[in-house]
């Protein structure tokens, strides 16, 4: 079925698969996505594509500076017919919930996601709420030089985005068939329900993962902290998704097992967001080559 969902994601989507596979393993973990590119790449249209896909409750949420936290999560009220307090649950309560430019809120609206996204509970004035099962965050978001007004994501949400993936310019046959268009009428069919995704998730969770393995994720992590290219290494989190998104990346290519190359595939996409750069113009395809020298300083493990 995990090949259904993403051939079906694909028949609306121009750009690499592997992109497909990078949010699907996020998925498969119950992670949060981040999609950042300039404006008009179709980050959005890739975002309600992989949700008509999975089935179950979608909203969306346009940011702006002028958003509060309750129109994201909810609000306590009075209701004079019943003459009791009431909670009105806001668009938060789904199943993939689309943040659009999730950059344009303030960072007081902003934070209103990072329990949900850690905890999959909101708490609205005294109560907590559990969140659906499963919950996801698609995000989007333009990079800061491409637009006004715009806040910079905390680095504690950052980690909170299990994979963050960067939309460049199509290339030449991409953006004839774009602009043609051969993907405007494309409507993509629901492959799967909640119910079929939890029970893929548990069959993810059944991949073998050696310790060596372990030991290897390990050493890359510590190594990003000692680098001298680097101010700020990975987090322990970063660790633990690392070794959930290979085993996922394992599954998605029908193996029972993890490899080294499961690693070095889904490392970019968990490292770059995370990690502060020394230099910080550095252009995307530059950030992901320090993330490659640095995994291949480490000795590659034999299975």
């Amino acid at each position: 079925m995990i090949q259904q969902l993403i051939a079906e994601q694909q028949k609306g989507y121009i750009s690499d698969i592997d992109d497909l596979k990078l949010i699907m393993c996020a998925i498969l973990n119950g992670g949060h996505v981040l999609l950042e590119g300039p404006p008009g790449l179709g980050k959005t249209k890739l975002a309600h594509t992989i949700s008509e896909t999975l089935g179950g409750s979608f909203n969306r949420i346009q940011f702006t500076p002028d958003i509060l936290p309750s129109d994201v999560t909810g609000i306590k009220f009075y209701h004079p017919g019943t003459q009791q307090f009431e909670i009105k649950k806001g668009p938060i309560f789904t199943n993939i919930l689309l943040a659009d430019e999730i950059n344009r809120a303030t960072p007081k609206t902003q934070s209103s996601l990072l329990e949900a996204m850690q905890e999959q509970t909101v708490t609205i004035d005294d109560t907590t709420f559990p969140l659906p099962e499963p919950f996801v965050v698609l995000a989007t978001q333009n990079p800061m030089e491409h637009a006004q007004g715009t806040f910079l994501l905390p680095q504690a949400q950052m980690d909170r985005f299990m994979v963050r993936l960067y939309f460049d310019y199509p290339t030449i046959d991409q953006e004839l068939k774009i602009i043609s268009g051969q993907y405007d009428n494309h409507v993509a069919q629901i492959v799967s329900s909640s119910d079929e995704l939890a029970q893929l998730k548990k069959d993810k969770d059944q991949v073998f993962c050696h310790d060596d393995i372990y030991k290897y994720i390990t050493y890359i992590v510590h190594h990003t902290r000692t680098d001298h290219e680097l101010i700020q290494g990975l987090s322990p989190r970063a660790g633990i998704h690392i070794a959930e998104m290979a085993k996922a990346q394992a599954f998605i290519n029908s193996r029972n097992y993890v490899i080294p190359d499961d690693v070095k595939f889904v490392l970019p996409a968990i490292a770059c967001h995370r990690v502060t750069f020394r230099h910080t113009q550095l252009a995307e395809q530059d950030k992901v080559n320090i993330i490659n020298r640095l995994v291949g300083e480490i000795d590659v493990p034999t299975l």
